[in-house]
Formats: C-alpha cells, sequence, structure tokens
C-alpha cells in the first residue's frame, strides 16, 4: 500500500466518524433517461372524404396499407389527387366544377 492509499483510507476514516452522529445524507441519483422506442413509421395512407349533400353529411376514411407498393412519391401530389377525384366522381356527379 503506497502513502496516497494509505492517506485516502484514513480520510475515509475520518469522514465516517465525523459522519456517525450527524444525519445521513440524502443523495439523489440521477437515472439515465430511458430512449424511446422508435416509432415505426406507417406505410399506410389515408384520405378523408366529407360528402355535403342537401339532405345530410357523411364521412368516410378510405386507407391504403402500403401506399408506395404500387405508386411512385413523384405521382403522389396534391395535383394528381386532385385529378383522380374528379374522375372517379364523374360517373356520379358529372362534372365536378371545384374541389
Amino acid at each position: 500500500m503506497d502513502t496516497f492509499e494509505a492517506a485516502r483510507l484514513k480520510h475515509a476514516k475520518n469522514l465516517e466518524r465525523k459522519n456517525r452522529g450527524s444525519a445521513p445524507e440524502v443523495v439523489f441519483i440521477e437515472q439515465p433517461e430511458r430512449p424511446e422506442p422508435p416509432k415505426e413509421k406507417s406505410t399506410a395512407a389515408s384520405v378523408e372524404v366529407t360528402v355535403t349533400l342537401p339532405d345530410g353529411e357523411f364521412s368516410f376514411t378510405l386507407v391504403k396499407p402500403a401506399v408506395y407498393q404500387n405508386a411512385n412519391r413523384a405521382k403522389l401530389n396534391k395535383n394528381e389527387f386532385l385529378n383522380r377525384i374528379r374522375e372517379g366522381l364523374k360517373p356520379l356527379l358529372g362534372e365536378v366544377k371545384s374541389l
């Protein structure tokens, strides 16, 4: 045992002797934050549709589970959606004026 180690032991014993009569020291140990598990990115696309008719209103949601499976990312933009909705509603409503 070298002199530094002996001095450390002596200092530790002195601190222990001094702290015997006092209240125990409260030590707060910070727990490291647990990182949240990464959320899985959904590959589904959902389109909420609300139809307002003179007699009432109804809503529904269309969901495509794996949207990029059959479609190119460049094609999935606002204009493409509007064009496809217009084409799909033509047989039912005739011409669609605005969306």
